[in-house]
């Protein structure tokens, strides 16, 4: 009869063990699905943070873009017009006169042309549904116009960008920061950007020929440099630098859509 109570009381005591076990188990599950869930909650509010940063520093850009070109290039145009105005003035003889109106006439639809062409690449609204590609696309249309630097646009793959429109924000502040670096530092006189879009992912390559830098060493731990790697992590693309001094920079974005 004792035996038996000893028995009982094992079976009691494993029983209870093995509840314990249970209970703990599934206690440490719930914590562990809830801090899965509050490190998602963070992720997101990292990332909407990223998107509106992203979107205030674009539009801020490109206004400041528009308003510099417009000063510097469209104001030389029509000085130089009030030029020939005056000399027009200062002529008498009508077929003189017939000249200069012309030549005017072309100055004048040559700051209308340019003034178009700044305010399509400067006022386009990146919330809309417009493509990175096209974005960046007439920045580099603009800074061959206007800084005389040689630009490569290249778009491999008749494949549909199937990267979402915020990711895409993401993706030309990246690319904005970039070229930013390029003409504040590189000395470059040439800029080519190569995007090759397939069924896998969106590979995008932009490279000067410049003076580069050394990759390991203070220079890498830019300001720039480390916004442009912690957007990538945001929208689990894979971000790459290379740079070997004297010959340039070479900066990858691979954005997987697998």
């Amino acid at each position: 009869m004792l035996q038996i109570s000893k028995l009982e009381i094992l079976w009691i005591f494993g029983g209870l063990f093995i509840l314990l076990l249970f209970i703990a188990y599934v206690f440490f599950k719930k914590r562990k699905k809830s801090n899965f869930h509050i490190q998602g909650l963070e992720n997101k509010i990292k990332f909407q943070s990223a998107l509106q940063s992203s979107l205030l520093e674009i539009r801020e850009e490109r206004t400041l873009a528009f308003s510099k070109e417009l000063h510097d290039n469209v104001g030389q145009i029509l000085s130089v017009a009030v030029m020939q105005l005056n000399m027009q003035i200062g002529r008498q003889t009508d077929e003189n006169e017939k000249e200069n109106s012309i030549a005017i006439k072309g100055l004048v639809e040559k700051s209308l042309d340019e003034i178009r062409f700044i305010s399509r690449s400067s006022l386009a609204d990146v919330k809309d549904e417009v493509l990175f590609t096209d974005l960046i696309q007439q920045d580099l249309q603009r800074i061959e116009l206007l800084k005389n630097i040689e630009c490569h646009f290249n778009l491999v793959g008749d494949r549909p960008i199937n990267i979402p429109m915020e990711h895409q924000v993401i993706v030309y502040r990246m690319l904005q920061e970039v070229i930013n670096n390029i003409l504040k530092h590189s000395q470059s006189q040439k800029i080519d950007l190569e995007i090759i879009n397939n069924i896998q992912s969106c590979f995008i390559c932009i490279r000067d020929y410049g003076k580069g830098f050394v990759v390991k060493g203070k220079v890498m731990s830019g300001v720039g440099l480390k916004n442009i790697k912690n957007r990538a992590k945001l929208i689990n693309a894979k971000c790459v630098i290379n740079s070997t001094v004297g010959q340039g920079t070479e900066l990858t974005i691979d954005y997987p859509y697998l």
